[in-house]
């Protein structure tokens, strides 16, 4: 079993699309443990030798960096090296889309007063082709839209490289978010297509890993760090073919993903919703058999790309009215039709709330997040004041339904999703973990 780690110079900044830019120095090191399944250990040049933590498997390990971006809000980076000579772009990482893009230099060129972004420039690379259109690249998002061409080239994440077929958007337009683009991890048949589509599907980062024997599967761990940690410090971690047990306290508990009926998405049946406020518990939401239009399961869908998380309008009316019985005013009160103003000011002391979020199937497997209130409450993006994380989800029954969990609750759990299973494992986070204990996933 081979243990090989490379550090590689980044900066760790405070990021703003608009406004202040703070740098300091800082590093991200990057692991792949190894085995030729022989007993005979391999080293790539220039790396070392270290004790490893297992002999299972393939797997690669990344850190992220949580950033605030001022007017887009809170995510969690990672970085990669893209093209060569190699290009180093620091990319959101998302498990609520599939597409993998980065910013290109028409892009920049229209951003130029602006130093918030990392673009990639094929121009400068040894390695790349541009695909003519049509397809044309697109991407679309709540709040944003993209559109560009297609690239091919070679992608290093950490120490593992995949080749110069490797196919990612290269963005020209749209309204962008800082940095140098995106990694999605969800499902293989979610790429964004033309025309509001999602047919357009081709091999993305985790399945290139998996089809070039860089891990045993298409599954990973990921774990987001919470909000406990000062702003922009806190550290994540992201294992492609594996999972860190060191993230983690209690057992994985194990579900088949539950999506949504429109497109495969990575998700949990949502049980309920429930609260302890001044060491009482409260019960907030059940959700008693509610289905979807087409009388699907509604699932909570994990997404890591969006800090926002999206809960019954019925569960967000009665939390807050329990939370301003207890807290007069704390938070504004939800209006008719489901419109609820999510700001708020900065500073309760809201040690004493607790919010639950239960995951159960039909087969009677559970398992109940306790998320502080702290971590629902998040500085907003365009000011001093603070943002209430939970927004409310409207029913329409016409269109297929679930509740989009952000990374405001993501933070308080470890997932590992495995597609080649088709099942997703909860855990409760653990944020004490210092030494790194990686178990590969194999299926083959």
């Amino acid at each position: 079993m081979v243990s090989m780690a490379a550090c590689q110079p980044i900066v760790a900044l405070e990021l703003a699309v608009i406004g202040f830019l703070a740098f300091s120095p800082g590093a991200l090191c990057f692991d792949i443990f190894s085995n030729s399944g022989l007993g005979v250990q391999q080293v790539l040049p220039g790396l070392s030798v270290e004790p490893s933590p297992s002999a299972l498997g393939n797997v690669v390990q990344i850190p992220l960096q949580r950033r605030f971006i001022q007017y887009n809000g809170r995510f969690y980076f990672a970085q990669v090296n893209v093209g060569s000579p190699e290009q180093s772009l620091e990319l959101i990482v998302d498990t609520g889309s599939t597409s993998t893009w980065v910013y290109g230099t028409d892009y920049c060129q229209d951003q130029s007063n602006n130093s918030n972004y990392q673009c990639y420039d094929p121009n400068k690379s040894n390695t790349s082709t541009i695909i003519p259109a049509p397809p044309a690249f697109e991407a679309r998002y709540p709040h944003n839209k993209f559109k560009g061409l297609y690239v091919e080239d070679e992608i290093a994440v950490g120490t593992a490289k995949l080749g110069k077929d490797t196919r990612f958007g290269m963005v020209q337009t749209g309204d962008g978010i800082a940095r140098g683009g995106l990694i999605g991890m969800g499902f293989d048949t979610a790429e964004f297509g033309p025309n509001n589509s999602f047919g357009y599907q081709y091999p993305d980062i985790l399945d290139l890993f998996y089809n070039e024997s860089v891990i045993d599967s298409r599954a990973f761990g990921l774990f987001l760090n919470n909000g406990s940690v000062p702003e922009n410090e806190a550290r994540g971690s992201l294992v492609f073919g594996g999972y860190d047990k060191s993230k983690f306290t209690g057992p994985l508990v194990s579900f088949a993903i539950t999506s949504p009926s429109d497109v495969r998405r990575v998700g949990a049946p949502l049980a309920s919703i429930s609260a302890t406020i001044a060491h009482i518990p409260v019960p907030i939401w059940t959700a008693a058999g509610d289905v979807d239009v087409n009388g699907t399961s509604i699932p909570a869908v994990f997404d890591s790309g969006d800090m926002m998380t999206a809960v019954p309008v019925p569960a967000l009316a009665e939390l807050i009215k329990q939370i301003n019985g207890y807290r007069n005013g704390m938070l504004n009160k939800m209006q008719p039709g489901g419109k609820f103003d999510a700001s708020m000011k900065c500073g309760h002391s809201t040690a004493d709330i607790l919010v639950h979020f239960t995951f159960a199937s039909f087969a009677d497997t559970t398992i109940t997040i306790n998320v502080p209130f702290s971590e629902l409450v998040l500085p907003a993006p365009w000011g001093e004041d603070c943002l209430f994380a939970l927004q409310p989800k409207l029913k329409n029954p016409s269109k297929p339904y679930w509740f989009n969990f952000g990374s405001s609750v993501v933070d308080s759990m470890y997932l590992v999703v495995d597609y080649d299973t088709n099942t997703i494992q909860i855990a409760k986070a653990n944020y004490d973990g210092r030494e790194t204990d990686i178990v590969p996933i194999r299926h083959r």
